[in-house]
């Protein structure tokens, strides 16, 4: 796997990147001081949106589906991040 990022100081800054070996976006988000910030995707080896979740100024999260549906963090956290077939 390959990532796509920069470190300011040590800490992650600005959008991160994470790719399968075949070229295709595993994850994908923004980051301010090592913290996830706004929205992060996350893609299956063939490029299909598997999940999203939105980190929201307050410390909260507002999760998604693959279809942009809204969901529980329960439900999200039992969608597959990573597409083990690399």
């Amino acid at each position: 796997m390959a990532f796509e990022g920069y470190c300011v100081n040590g800490k992650f800054e600005g959008m991160s990147t994470w790719y399968y070996r075949n070229g295709q976006i595993q994850t994908k988000g923004g980051r301010h001081l090592d913290a996830d910030t706004g929205r992060w995707e996350s893609f299956d080896s063939t490029g299909v949106l598997t999940r999203a979740i939105v980190h929201v100024p307050n410390g909260k999260a507002i999760y998604y589906n693959g279809l942009g549906i809204e969901i529980s963090a329960e439900e999200w956290e039992k969608i597959p991040e990573l597409d083990q077939k690399r």
